[in-house]
């Protein structure tokens, strides 16, 4: 399985950003935000961490990254580039940037993200896996002899849909199985 890479900016949303104050300025830390946390999260989630930058003087960042033990992995580079992408566009799964105009924050940036990763495993479990299905009535299907399915409300009676309120395995796999 190929590493997913997440690229996250440094001036805006690691640190603080006015304006530029010289290559060894380095604005504060935007605790409010958590980077550490946020940062290990990912890398728990198996992500790869690249900090883009500008900058053309990385010491200061490897130096504030390292006095805050944030994590990452490299900064402006991608030794998992695909083959044939320029190496002037730094490929990542997902970019994370102060000046997207959807930017609310790390925390909700990376919350997006780790939805993402979880939806595309449920994906791949309802792929995967094989479950049996019995209709019980038009729209509303028996799942594994434990869960009802009803497609008509896009509900199902597991656990993962019933407090997630995210589409489970179970819808996936019979919206698969009616589309065959």
């Amino acid at each position: 399985m190929e590493e997913k890479v997440v690229a996250i900016d440094f001036d805006g949303v690691i640190v603080e950003y006015e304006e530029w104050k010289g290559k060894d300025h380095v604005g504060d830390v935007r605790w409010d935000d958590g980077p550490r946390r946020n940062l290990e999260r990912l890398k728990e989630a198996g992500l790869a961490v690249m900090i883009y930058t500008c900058r053309p003087h990385h010491e200061p960042i490897v130096d504030l990254l390292s006095e805050h033990d944030i994590p990452y992995d490299w900064i402006n580079s991608n030794p998992t580039q695909p083959e044939g992408v320029s190496e002037h566009k730094l490929f990542a799964n997902w970019y994370i940037d102060d000046r997207f105009p959807t930017f609310e924050s790390l925390t909700d940036s990376v919350d997006i993200i780790l939805d993402e990763l979880e939806e595309e495993k449920r994906e791949n479990r309802a792929k995967e896996e094989d479950m049996s299905i019995k209709q019980l009535r038009p729209g509303q299907y028996l799942v594994k002899d434990r869960y009802v399915v009803d497609l008509e409300h896009d509900s199902c009676t597991c656990p993962d849909h019933t407090y997630r309120g995210t589409k489970c395995k179970h819808i996936q796999f019979v919206e698969k199985r009616k589309g065959d």
